[in-house]
């Protein structure tokens, strides 16, 4: 909720709605003077239905992708199309090519010292562990399926302890 924070005191004049899906972070943070001032919600964005979001310019989400499985993307993406509204997503549960290399040789060395798999792709889809992941490549596959577009608004820099790049994406209608 300290987006909220920021957004609205870098821009007093928008009207800006906080959401959660969880009640519990909604009544922990409301009495927080720095958020008073900010309307929260309790909402699941999994949800939220096209005619809702038609009162919205734009949806904003802070590390939420790794929450939704493919199907989740695509009820969101094409709820977006029926309410042509954007979605600007930061996040750092963007993968690729090199972050799969690096899974894979974690795999190899863990097999050759005795330990096992490291990281099974198929083991954390199924208990999402540390949630689904997905590449600019599979989001704009799910998105054009929904007639909307994908594009890096912004890539920042990786976290050398974790590898993690956090990333603003616009998804619009193409």
């Amino acid at each position: 909720m300290i987006t909220s924070y920021v957004i609205t005191s870098a821009y007093p004049h928008l009207v800006y709605l906080s959401t959660d899906f969880d009640e519990y972070i909604i009544n922990k943070v409301s009495p927080l003077s720095l958020l008073k001032n900010i309307k929260k919600e309790i909402l699941d964005v999994k949800q939220i239905d096209s005619e809702r979001m038609r009162e919205f310019d734009v949806l904003l989400a802070w590390e939420v992708l790794y929450a939704f499985t493919e199907k989740d993307l695509r009820s969101l993406f094409s709820k977006m199309f029926k309410a042509n509204t954007e979605l600007i997503i930061c996040t750092s549960q963007i993968s690729g090519p090199l972050r799969y290399l690096g899974y894979s040789v974690k795999n190899i060395l863990g097999l050759l010292r005795g330990q096992g798999y490291k990281y099974n792709a198929d083991k954390l889809r199924t208990i999402r562990a540390h949630g689904f992941k997905y590449s600019l490549n599979k989001l704009q596959k799910i998105a054009s399926r929904e007639g909307l577009a994908v594009r890096l608004l912004a890539h920042g820099n990786c976290d050398v302890t974790s590898g993690d790049c956090y990333n603003f994406i616009v998804i619009s209608k193409c």
